[in-house]
């Protein structure tokens, strides 16, 4: 099974995150998998389904998905404690 990576930036205006010292409006970060049988996604087909996918977690969060930037998986990866 190989492990496809969808990263999101989500805007500060969301007010989904806070700075725990000011307590001011932060971005946030998401990512999500999906696991595909064969090969990992590139190219059109990764592009796409990044894009479709931040309307179901808009949906989710209950937030506008205008909210929602796609970013790579190395700016999200920058932006997060593992």
């Amino acid at each position: 099974m190989i492990e496809n990576r969808f990263c999101y930036k989500v805007l500060k205006e969301a007010g989904l995150a806070y700075d725990s010292v000011t307590g001011e409006k932060e971005c946030a970060f998401i990512e999500i998998k999906l696991t595909t049988k064969y090969r990992k996604l590139i190219g059109d087909k990764y592009d796409k389904l990044h894009d479709k996918a931040k309307k179901g977690i808009a949906n989710k969060l209950n937030i506008d998905v205008s909210m929602l930037i796609p970013i790579s998986e190395q700016e999200y990866d920058a932006n997060t404690e593992e």
